[in-house]
């Protein structure tokens, strides 16, 4: 794909939440403004509809881009189909539901038409929200069994809160003189980074499962400059203080010191990672 394309496909994230709003303030405005006269609410609403039957034809094509441009594998492209399907289905709501306001005799098309198109954005959403934070982000919270073995201990009865400033790293080893990536650096990303940068889960669109990926750098730039320690965020975020928001991993035990002088010798060597297989 040229490369323009690809940046416009990555709008999509900046420009989908708008329609979404506008679909959602012309459902409550119609239930809200009934007793407004007909001429105005009836402007009112031609505009929202409009705007928001645009903007999800602009979603919708954004989207297809981005999907185009990036790499989606495994259960991804499950998640990934769903999403489309779904933002087909509330831009046709959408546009149908612009159409059918037009006209006095299919009313209650209309609002049927817009309370689906609501319906489907949820859905849509949802299954968006997990191709970026991983399956059953949502309801996650509700499930706190689920949560990492090896993350903050939970206090028993008479014991004192186990805090972030606390967390435990994993124990020190040998910081070898030239690190490997089979050796040394695919086991520690394995352990510590590919459950929430993996095929499953990419938060900040970041995966370090794959050579091709992980050079793409995510959200927030470029996670491994070979050679460069200061521009690869991988080795800024993991050497972080404790209790700094942002420091990596964001769950479970910190890596020991010995591994960050490991990931950092291996990156400041030049990050040799043998090529993805085809």
């Amino acid at each position: 794909m040229p490369p323009f394309l690809a940046v416009v496909g990555r709008t999509h994230l900046l420009l989908l939440h708008f329609p979404i709003a506008v679909r959602f303030a012309a459902l409550v405005l119609e239930l809200a403004l009934r007793r407004v006269t007909a001429d105005k609410k009836t402007a009112v609403m031609t505009g929202l509809l409009f705007i928001g039957a645009v903007g999800a034809l602009v979603a919708m094509a954004t989207g297809f881009l981005y999907a185009w441009a990036e790499d989606f594998h495994g259960h991804e492209r499950v998640l990934l189909g769903q999403h489309r399907i779904g933002g087909v289905v509330v831009t046709i709501l959408a546009i149908v539901a612009f159409a059918a306001h037009r006209r006095a005799d299919l009313r209650y098309a209309y609002l049927g038409a817009l309370v689906a198109a609501c319906g489907a954005v949820v859905f849509t959403g949802h299954r968006g929200g997990e191709l970026v934070h991983g399956e059953g982000y949502l309801t996650e919270p509700l499930h706190p069994s689920d949560k990492d073995d090896d993350g903050p201990r939970a206090a028993s009865d008479g014991e004192e809160p186990v805090k972030d400033e606390d967390r435990p790293r994993y124990p020190e080893g040998v910081v070898p003189e030239h690190p490997t990536y089979a050796k040394d650096i695919k086991p520690l990303l394995d352990r510590s980074c590919v459950k929430c940068h993996g095929p499953e889960k990419r938060k900040s669109g970041l995966r370090l499962d794959k050579k091709r990926f992980a050079m793409k750098g995510g959200e927030t730039g470029l996670a491994i400059v070979p050679g460069d320690i200061e521009k690869s965020l991988l080795t800024k975020y993991i050497q972080l203080p404790i209790d700094d928001d942002d420091v990596m991993p964001s769950k479970g035990k910190l890596l020991a010191n010995s591994e960050i002088e490991t990931l950092k010798k291996w990156v400041a060597d030049g990050a040799e990672w043998p090529d993805d297989d085809p």
